[in-house]
């Protein structure tokens, strides 16, 4: 079974189908041709945006699409969109990064945007109950708020 994402102006995936092999086969030369399962699905009455194959195992345009993701035709990819202004396309991995590697620590954190920095992602001490959680929240957090993360 072969996949096609449907954009819209924007190149953003609107609807993702399947479509049946035998609709992609050149009678001449028995390949599958991607042009051939885009006549197949505008011939449908599909035709409010543009079609374009996708790979569910990422053998091309890098990974399968989902609703909601951008395709880059100069790369011929597919991302989710840019999480934060200040992130970074890596071309290697099309992957976004952020612009200050995330700590290497197994604490969670989020990405503050407005300081383009890590913070720790912890309830407060005082938002805690149990009194010996609450110490070893007071340390942690201590010790990150004092800019410990990068």
């Amino acid at each position: 079974m072969a996949h096609f994402a449907l954009l819209d102006q924007d190149n953003i995936v609107q609807q993702v189908v399947v479509v049946d092999d035998s609709f992609l086969i050149d009678p001449d030369t028995g390949e599958e041709v991607e042009a051939n399962g885009i006549e197949y699905l505008i011939g449908l009455g599909v035709n409010d945006g543009t079609w374009i194959q996708t790979s569910y195992s990422g053998r091309f345009r890098h990974r399968f699409a989902g609703i909601g993701m951008v395709y880059l035709p100069d790369l011929d990819v597919f991302l989710w969109p840019k999480p934060y202004p200040s992130w970074i396309l890596n071309t290697t991995t099309y992957e976004w990064e952020s612009p200050v590697p995330r700590p290497d620590e197994p604490y969670p954190f989020l990405w503050d945007e407005a300081n383009l920095k890590w913070v720790l992602d912890l309830p407060t001490p005082d938002e805690i109950d149990d009194e010996e959680l609450k110490e070893l929240s007071q340390s942690i957090y201590d010790f990150f708020s004092s800019g410990n993360t990068n």
